[in-house]
């Protein structure tokens, strides 16, 4: 492997670090390509390494707010597995906290992102769990950013697709790879393009994905996977954990603590609901400034 450098380096906040129209960056540096198969794994997940007719752009985390860009050979597919075209991909405030560290190896973060089919293998529809319908070539996703082993204590105890409690799983645009997971999180390891802040991404076997309606922007339908934490949010809190009457109604005062993107969406999803008075706090008064977003909300 040829010298790398590094391509961008930043002292500023990570949100700073990307475009707002893009949603993610590339450094203009030239760096040597680079190419490794991971021979731990099988085949059949992973496939294998194509002829380089064409490569895409990964931004690389390696280091405390540093990233770089890297290009890798664009890879053939398993017949289970989905090739991704990246149109957006969202920055979470995970991200903000993990680009302050140093990853073991490096890594492509960025796991709320959406884009188009361009390659998929004649069983990927019955080898992912597909919410929308059968899967085709340009069709828009957004996938779950959890692919859990199915074969752990987590896994049996609670079932396949949960994330957070598998011992052996694989987060797509995670820092670290997980216990025994099958997939290593690392940017050298195929197929390389793991992660939202890339060209492209690389669907495993089994894993869960919407379908995107194409009159919905791909910045809007990034937001799914924080959305999901915010109704299951409201939906843990609408009854009491061994209580019989209901925890929240539409005559309820609800106060939301925080107004970071999670807290918004559930800020928004109880006006819609009908709640009567939702009430958004945050110790950041630029984060209060939302009368003109959401001028139903009182701040406090």
């Amino acid at each position: 492997m040829g010298e790398t450098k590094c391509g961008t380096l930043f002292d500023s906040s990570f949100a700073d670090l990307v475009d707002t129209q893009l949603l993610f960056i590339f450094s203009s540096v030239t760096l040597t390509r680079v190419s490794r198969s991971c021979q731990a794994c099988d085949k059949r997940f992973h496939g294998s390494a194509s002829p380089i007719v064409k490569t895409g752009k990964v931004v690389a985390f390696i280091g405390p707010c540093c990233l770089e860009t890297r290009e890798y050979p664009i890879p053939d597919i398993v017949d289970e597995a989905i090739l991704l075209k990246i149109e957006a991909a969202g920055i979470c405030g995970s991200d903000g906290r993990i680009i302050k560290g140093t990853p073991i190896e490096p890594t492509c973060i960025g796991h709320e992102f959406a884009g188009r089919i361009v390659k998929m293998g004649s069983r990927a529809t019955d080898s992912m769990h597909v919410y929308g319908g059968p899967l085709k070539i340009g069709d828009r996703i957004v996938p779950c950013p959890w692919l859990t082993c199915g074969a752990c204590d987590g896994c049996l105890r609670y079932g396949p697709g949960v994330s957070m409690i598998c011992e052996n799983g694989f987060c797509y645009g995670g820092s670290e790879t997980i216990g025994k997971s099958r997939v290593s999180a690392g940017v050298a390891s195929f197929p390389h393009f793991k992660g939202g802040f890339a060209e492209y991404t690389y669907l495993f076997p089994g894993t869960y994905v919407w379908t995107i309606p194409e009159h919905m922007p791909s910045e809007i339908a990034v937001l799914l996977d924080p959305m999901a934490a915010a109704v299951r949010a409201i939906d843990m809190t609408q009854t009491e954990s061994g209580a019989m009457t209901e925890g929240l109604n539409t005559s309820s005062s609800v106060v939301v603590i925080g107004a970071g993107a999670i807290g918004t969406m559930v800020a928004l999803i109880l006006k819609i609901m009908g709640v009567e008075k939702v009430i958004l706090t945050n110790t950041s008064q630029a984060k209060l400034q939302l009368p003109t977003v959401l001028p139903a909300l009182t701040k406090r």
